[in-house]
């Protein structure tokens, strides 16, 4: 039996080791490499993500569904298996330090792998600032384009989605915006004190197409936000295109 343990916390120490270097080696890169090189290439108004940005978005989001979440329990049982060797066995000195090396180990894998979303969600409202503020520094107009991605086919998924009573809210396009500020491409905009106010609409009958402006308003700045309807349908489901920063 102590055999058995002996391997098992050897296997555990390699593999959480390996593990907490790896993540700890992605934390120290986070903190060292300059926030400049991080904002990708620009391509007219846009920024298309390098190595750098990429893993940001990756760590931002992709990382708590497809990796943080299902690996909790495995790390759950790792550490409740540690502590139970090294309080079992503290009277064997080889086994009963093997268990508290691999406690040790299991929480500090357990601060890395929360604290590394958190910087990385930190990062993302640092380069968006710096992209905005390259783009400010370029273009005299201060309009900004948001969301790249935005297609049309990605305006039918919405579309669809909102028939299965997924986005309902995407009809009003004060929520969308609201939505974008909270968790979306404009949180860089954000403030405790947001006021928003639909300003104008407009459709176009012969092409489906529709546009909204929506005014935010606080203490950090005036934008104007232009939203956009690409399908003709009773009802239309609205997506952030654009902004322009205003004159205080």
């Amino acid at each position: 039996m102590k055999k058995i343990l002996i391997a098992i916390n050897k296997f555990l120490s390699y593999f959480l080791s390996i593990l907490l270097i790896s993540f700890s080696f992605l934390v120290y890169v986070m903190h060292v490499v300059p926030k400049v090189f991080w904002i990708g290439n620009m391509s007219g108004r846009n920024f298309q993500n390098n190595f750098g940005s990429s893993l940001v978005d990756f760590f931002d989001f992709n990382y708590l569904t497809f990796f943080l979440f299902p690996f909790l329990p495995i790390l759950g049982v790792i550490l409740l298996l540690s502590v139970f060797i090294w309080i079992f066995y503290r009277h064997d000195r080889q086994v009963g330090r093997a268990g508290l090396r691999n406690t040790i180990l299991s929480l500090l894998l357990t601060f890395v792998i929360f604290y590394l979303p958190m910087k990385a969600s930190l990062m993302d409202y640092e380069i968006r600032f710096l992209r905005e503020k390259r783009i400010d520094e370029i273009y005299a107009d201060n309009v900004v384009k948001v969301n790249p991605r935005l297609e049309k086919e990605v305006q039918k998924i919405y579309q669809s989605l909102y028939y299965e009573g997924i986005l309902k809210w995407r009809e009003d396009p004060i929520a969308v915006v609201d939505y974008e500020l909270e968790k979306g491409d404009l949180k860089y905009l954000s403030a405790v004190n947001n006021k928003l106010t639909l300003i104008a609409t407009s459709s176009d009958q012969n092409t489906g197409f529709s546009q909204a402006t929506v005014l935010l308003e606080n203490k950090k700045t005036n934008v104007e936000i232009y939203l956009a309807s690409y399908w003709d349908s009773d009802v239309q489901v609205w997506t952030v295109r654009r902004y322009k920063k205003l004159e205080k």
